[in-house]
């Protein structure tokens, strides 16, 4: 019978359905004695009266009252009332895991989460002797607080418990699904469950193996078009590999899935047991990263540009802090320019031996909310999003692996972000020795915060001077000294000077910031000047800023002094350079700051006196031009001006043009983009490129938000920063006005398809790529559309769409042909040789080849030559022409060295290794192999350096170091993961087949063990290990 809202059924009051089935329905329920929420289950009407049922539901509630385990649901009654038979159980609030497949893929954390404690749920029922026989995910629940719940034991068996071994007592089905005869769920049940054959607890583990296998790639085992075809497809055939499905997913998790999924019983795990401690194991060591594999920690703090000036009181009590165990979040407190900053970044530097797993200074001036935040702190730590989980969720999963052992973070100028205090907060619970300083002008509120209030400067008693050599030892004169000194080096504390110098560091309150600006001045004012103009700044300040902090309203009374002091051009100057993030050099200045030519006065006579005056900061690095820096309290109070004043839109929109155009000239084809300067280039301006698109975004300047994001594409490329790119590039491409089909909007959405296609989006690719030719076609740009067909036939030819590649290539060839472009025409003919060498028509490629490689002697391109011969060496190792081969690589290797292409230079080293390692040249190999890693270290090509580090793999596990072999192979997934790179399936699946005699000769847990600990150790060990593996 169907129990309605409000009506009871026992001592129970049914509150509301929860779900029905064919099997039961489901009611929440209060148990009136205990006030409790409970679940009830009863059987659907039309099977109450079934003997068979009722029996099975019976069964169900007391298999699962024998089991205590968190993983399993608790039974709490089972009772009859008004001919009713029920079930009384725990009430697991939160989804089932059919929810979560549907709702999208699932972060590895939550997968190897789950998988472990359904596992362990399992492992206590097997050892009481209870088959479940109907593991699926309808049965499996996910709490709200994380634990997963094994539901409905209607099916289960008991069999004898003999250790949880194999046994002749094993049980036989005889329940029924949909008449068949076999009981459980078809496409989750065992071969031997689908063939009603005795079973044992093994019978579950394959249930298991086809739920997990679900979970990681979305998609069934074994689902074909109708029951009997499932059936007979769990009987006869294997499931696509799971690695080829999802080639993000760790390897060990893989052979676990696949051990779970074999036919034969015997070959799954003896004891599930064992099958909860592999998982349980693997979920541990990949969000661990032990101290003695990490050794020193990095120290990633910049560099102090003065000598630290006293504080030895703060600097002793905040080290002590810091020592304490419980103190995870540290927060400096005080008004801006109190010295919170500088003192922070002295102590991390003074304590960064205690904290193996690194210390890290993050910067958030400019961020202004907790994504923002998220994605400051994942930049400096190297964090790049997943797919299938969100940044910060990467970010979690990092921390809890690095943050196993001591970490530090600085995090700095929070005082803008006071709600994302709650995310901060999370981040300390995700990485178990994670330690926070914050500073900020007022304190995070969260729990466990300790606030640690950063005082002024110790100051003199102006009333009672102290002597002169007295008086220098206070830490506010010593400050004044120290940069006054630096600014006139004869400037020198005496008798007819201290009662001034006294007055003005009291006067600025033992400010360091507000001293600073002052003892800029010593050039023009005397003390006894600065301390007369002083005075009647601060009196006027009395009358205004009234809801500002005493010595707040004295440090802007600094600033605003500085100001007043300059001149009208150096004003207009000081304000329009706060739109700049990240410093600017002179000629980024020259062009925002007197685009219309109003200045008034030179650009560089006032950069210089902006300089002087400590409002700006200049910053020089070897071999690069000079920077110019505005300290962020400065910056505040410039964007104030600026906002106050009439030029805010045109400056913000000529800095909006400078990146504009700054990006089409370095990211266009004649500027060298291979080059290891457009790149630094690129790098030093990435903030001010961030804040450029993010002003146009936010005004909704469509056109140029595309160009920019489009300019940016191939930066975003070789950089690896492909998530970031994406972003961008689909915030632009969705403003309003970016829709009209355009050559601009053409270009953002073949740079978002390639990107696409970079991360194994295929789907996103290919209607991307497919837009573009499309508006290329319709803008009659027959370039561009070439472009995107060669985009489109590399996507095709990724998934193995060998046919349409080809097609797309063939087209790709014509426009070319048709535009009379030879050297695009020979790019075209290598491409489409190396389609057609997929297809094994080595005649045909080596035809193509041959067509190719002349046109490129004939117009002078060599290093385009040295690739062709490069892809001819690939046909002739295919084709089994060893020699042939290698005279290939070793010609277009000579001809890369000579002309400095190193990215060439690494492509053909790794293939000769892979030529040595093929003829058994293993030491050979592993020589070419150094060369290679050590060229694609010194590009910063992390895909590169996965793909050597797969190649050591290989070399390792044909040697028979099997360890070694799937460590590497452990340290370049890892790699390839935090990149969101994965390797193609078909590549995946070689590699697999190469290490597979490594796995043989260890155990599951040896293998296991081996390949994590590759993944959670630094990558930068792992290339030192390989670069100083043994060449014999």
């Amino acid at each position: 019978m169907a129990l309605s809202p409000g009506s009871r059924l026992g001592p129970h009051e049914i509150l509301a359905p929860l779900g029905q089935g064919g099997m039961g329905e489901v009611y929440r329920a209060r148990d009136t004695r205990l006030g409790r929420e409970v679940a009830i289950k009863i059987l659907p009407a039309a099977l109450a009266t079934n003997a068979d049922r009722l029996g099975q539901l019976e069964r169900e509630a007391r298999s699962a009252s024998a089991l205590n385990h968190p993983n399993i649901v608790t039974i709490y009654e089972i009772g009859s009332a008004d001919s009713t038979f029920y079930i009384a159980m725990e009430l697991v609030e939160g989804v089932s895991l059919r929810d979560l497949i549907v709702a999208g893929q699932i972060p590895l954390r939550r997968l190897l989460s789950i998988a472990a404690q359904v596992a362990d749920g399992l492992a206590k029922a097997h050892g009481a002797g209870i088959v479940h026989r109907d593991l699926k995910p309808e049965n499996l629940m996910l709490s709200n607080d994380g634990f997963v719940k094994i539901l409905d034991f209607g099916l289960a068996r008991v069999f004898p418990v003999r250790s949880e071994s194999v046994s002749s007592d094993s049980t036989s089905d005889h329940g029924e699904v949909a008449g068949s005869g076999i009981a459980g769920t078809i496409g989750y049940m065992s071969p031997e469950q689908a063939s009603g054959r005795p079973l044992d607890f093994r019978s579950d583990q394959f249930s298991l193996g086809a739920v997990l296998y679900e979970l990681a790639t979305g998609s069934r085992a074994f689902h074909r078009d109708t029951p009997v075809q499932t059936l007979a497809a769990i009987l006869e055939d294997d499931p696509d590999p799971i690695a080829s499905v999802n080639a993000r997913l760790p390897a060990p998790f893989c052979w676990v899935v696949e051990r779970c999924l074999a036919k034969n019983p015997a070959d799954r795990y003896a004891s599930t047991r064992d099958l909860a401690r592999d998982l349980a194991g693997l979920r541990d060591r990949l969000l661990e990263s032990p101290a003695e594999a990490r050794g020193a920690g990095p120290v990633n703090l910049p560099v102090a540009r003065t000598r630290f000036v006293g504080r030895e009181k703060e600097r002793k009590a905040l080290s002590a802090l810091l020592d304490r165990p419980d103190a995870r979040i540290v927060t400096l407190t005080g008004f801006g320019g109190i010295g919170k900053t500088r003192l922070a970044l002295e102590v991390a530097q003074e304590i960064s031996d205690r904290f193996p797993a690194g210390v890290s200074f993050v910067p958030l001036e400019l961020a202004r909310d907790a994504d923002q935040m998220v994605a400051a702190i994942s930049r400096v730590l190297g964090v790049r999003e997943s797919v299938g989980q969100t940044l910060a969720d990467s970010l979690k999963d990092h921390l809890a692996s690095t943050a196993r052992v001591p970490m530090l973070l600085v995090l700095d100028n929070f005082e803008q972000l006071q709600s994302a205090a709650a995310t901060v907060a999370d981040l300390v619970v995700a990485g178990a020795r994670l330690q926070v300083v914050v500073t900020s002008r007022s304190p995070l509120h969260v729990y466990g915060e300790f606030e640690f209030p950063v005082p002024p400067l110790a100051l003199p008693d102006v009333e009672n001077l102290p002597s002169v050599e007295r008086l220098s030892s206070y830490e506010s004169v010593a400050l004044f000294l120290q940069r006054a000194q630096a600014i006139k080096p004869d400037f020198a504390l005496t008798k007819e000077n201290a009662s001034a110098i006294a007055d003005v560091c009291a006067r600025l309150e033992g400010l360091p910031l507000a001293l600073e600006l002052a003892a800029a001045r010593v050039k023009l004012l005397t003390p006894a000047a600065m301390q007369a103009k002083l005075q009647k700044r601060l009196q006027l300040l009395t009358g205004g800023a009234l809801d500002l902090p005493a010595r707040q309203r004295t440090l802007r009374g600094a600033i605003e002094w500085s100001h007043d002091l300059l001149n009208e051009s150096e004003q207009k100057l000081f304000r329009r350079l706060s739109v700049f993030v990240g410093g600017c050099t002179l000629e980024a200045v020259e062009a925002v700051a007197n685009t219309r030519d109003d200045l008034g006065s030179d650009v560089l006579d006032g950069i210089s006196s902006l300089v002087d005056k400590s409002l700006m900061r200049q910053v020089e690095t070897a071999g690069e031009e000079p920077r110019f820096v505005m300290l962020e309290t400065i910056r505040e109070y410039a964007l104030e001006r600026l906002a106050a004043a009439a030029d805010e839109p045109i400056t913000r929109r000529s800095h909006a043009a400078y990146c504009l155009v700054l990006a089409e000239e370095v990211g266009s084809a004649d500027s060298g983009i291979d080059s290891a300067e457009w790149l630094d280039r690129c790098d030093r301006e990435h903030e001010n490129f961030r804040a450029a698109l993010d002003n146009l975004w936010r005004n909704g300047e469509a056109q140029w938000g595309l160009r920019l994001a489009g300019a940016l594409f191939q930066f975003w490329e070789r950089r690896e920063l492909i998530t970031e790119g994406r972003e961008w590039l689909e915030k632009v491409l969705s403003l309003p006005g970016a829709a009209v089909r355009d050559k601009v909007r053409a270009r953002a959405v073949f740079a978002a398809g390639v990107l696409a296609g970079a991360q194994k989006d295929y789907a996103s690719a290919q209607a991307l790529l497919t837009e573009s030719l499309e508006i290329n076609r319709e803008t009659d740009d027959k370039w561009a559309a070439a472009v995107s067909l060669n985009a489109l036939a590399v996507t095709a030819l990724d998934q193995r769409d060998v046919a349409s590649a080809r097609t797309l290539s063939e087209q790709n060839l014509e426009v070319w042909r048709e535009l009379g472009d030879r050297a695009a025409v020979a790019r075209s003919l290598s491409n489409l040789a190396s389609v057609v060498k997929e297809q094994a028509d080595y005649p045909l490629a080596h035809s193509l080849y041959e067509e190719a490689l002349a046109t490129f002697r004939e117009i002078g391109d060599a290093t385009a030559a040295a690739r062709v011969l490069n892809k001819q060496g690939d046909v002739a190792r295919e084709q089994g022409r060893t020699s042939e081969a290698r005279a290939l690589y070793e010609q277009s290797l000579a001809t890369f060295r000579e002309f400095g292409d190193r990215w060439g230079t690494a492509l053909a080293l790794a293939d000769l290794g892979n030529l040595a390692r093929g003829r058994g040249d293993l030491s050979s190999a592993r020589s070419l192999y150094r060369d290679s890693l050590r060229i694609f270290q010194e590009l910063d090509y992390k895909r590169g350096v996965a793909q050597i580090l797969e190649n050591f793999a290989c070399v390792a596990a044909d040697q028979g170091e099997a360890k070694t072999a799937l460590s590497f192979a452990g340290a370049a997934a890892a790699l390839r993961n935090a990149l969101g790179t994965p390797l193609h399936p078909a590549e995946q699946a070689r590699l697999e087949t190469t290490l597979e005699p490594a796995r043989r000769l260890l155990t599951d847990s040896e293998g296991a063990s081996a390949w994590v600990e590759g993944w959670s150790t630094p990558v930068e060990k792992t290339v030192e290990a390989a670069l100083g593996a043994d060449a014999g």
